[in-house]
Parts: structure tokens; C-alpha cells; sequence
């Protein structure tokens, strides 16, 4: 059993999630960390005939463009690679994806050096921007709630956004007001005093 997942491993690695073509440039992942065609997922998206594997997927907003998948030379197929470990990107070894940057990196990069010692090149993150990638079935349920929790927080932070700038714009649109208020009371106090 433990053969089959390990093939299936590699597959996921290799092919776009959905339409089972070899990834090509460029590649997109979702917050599942499932990896796709670019092409594949903006033609689901204009057609509107998502399966049941992309419901999450609403919009490209939903996915990140990976940008740091490196062809490796040491194979004659594409093989990707970490840019720190140089480990190959085989869906047996466990990577991740960057949210913040779509940079793709090996778990152990982030064990070794650290969320802190990586922020400068592939910052800014934290903790919550690493999504593994292609993940085993028994991880997927913690990857939805992780995702729903992220889209969560970013609705609250717009939100937020939204009364700060609907509320200094009251603000603005008091001030002229006020202002002629004032010019009319100093007005009124000159005429009193001639």
C-alpha cells in the first residue's frame, strides 16, 4: 500500500491536478496545495464547470502562481528543486508553498533556518502562509479549515479597511463644513465689533 502512495505521490508532483497533463510553466497552487496548469484553472474559471476537486477555487485570487520551481539538470525529465536545500520536488520528499510569495520550498529548509532566517528572500510570512503541498488524504480535512480560517481573516481585514477609509471620508467631507462654520462665526464676530 505504502508503493501505491508513493507512486501516486510522484504523479501529483508531475501533473496538474486536474486535467492530468504534465505541469508546465506557468504552475499555480491552491491552498489545499494542490498543484495546476495556469491555463487549466483560467479555463475552468471562464467556463464555470468546476468539479467537486475545485469548489475552493473561486476566482485566481484563490490560487498563488508558483515562482520558485527550479529545473534540476540532473534528470532528463523536469525535475524541480529547492532553491535553499537543493533537494528535488519528487512528491515523495514534503514541500511547501509560500502564500505570500508563491515561493516553494523543502520542509526542511523551513526546519533548518527558520521562518525568521528566510524572510528576507522569501518573505514576508508567517506561520499561517506555509501550505504543504500535495498532501496525503489524512491531511486535507486541517488544510480546509486552515484555508477557510485564512479567507476569514482576509474578509475581517477588508472589512476593517473599508470603515477606516468610509469613515475618514466622513471625516473629510465634516472638515469644509466646519471650516465655513468657523469663517462664518469670525465673519459675524468682525460685523458685531464695526
Amino acid at each position: 500500500d505504502k508503493v501505491r502512495v508513493d507512486e501516486v505521490q510522484k504523479q501529483r508532483a508531475r501533473i496538474c491536478g486536474l486535467s492530468s497533463e504534465p505541469l508546465v510553466d506557468p504552475i499555480v497552487a491552491c491552498e489545499l496545495g494542490d498543484l495546476y496548469n495556469k491555463d487549466v484553472i483560467l479555463s475552468i474559471l471562464l467556463d464555470k464547470t468546476s468539479g467537486p476537486n475545485v469548489k475552493h477555487i473561486r476566482s485566481m485570487k484563490d490560487v498563488k502562481q508558483v515562482i520558485s520551481m527550479y529545473p534540476s539538470s540532473s534528470s532528463s525529465s523536469i525535475v524541480y528543486v529547492c532553491p535553499v536545500t537543493q533537494m528535488e520536488f519528487t512528491g515523495l520528499t514534503p514541500f511547501v508553498l509560500i502564500w505570500t510569495s508563491g515561493s516553494i520550498l523543502s520542509e526542511k529548509a523551513i526546519r533548518e533556518i527558520g521562518i525568521e532566517g528566510l524572510q528576507s528572500e522569501y518573505g514576508p510570512f508567517t506561520e499561517s502562509d506555509i501550505i504543504p503541498l500535495i498532501p496525503l488524504s489524512d491531511a486535507v480535512p486541517p488544510q480546509m479549515e486552515k484555508m477557510n480560517l485564512r479567507r476569514e481573516q482576509v474578509k475581517v481585514r477588508k472589512s476593517e479597511k473599508k470603515e477606516k477609509k468610509e469613515k475618514k471620508e466622513k471625516d473629510v467631507r465634516k472638515r469644509p463644513r466646519q471650516h465655513e462654520e468657523e469663517e462664518g462665526d469670525m465673519r459675524k464676530k468682525k460685523g458685531s465689533i464695526m
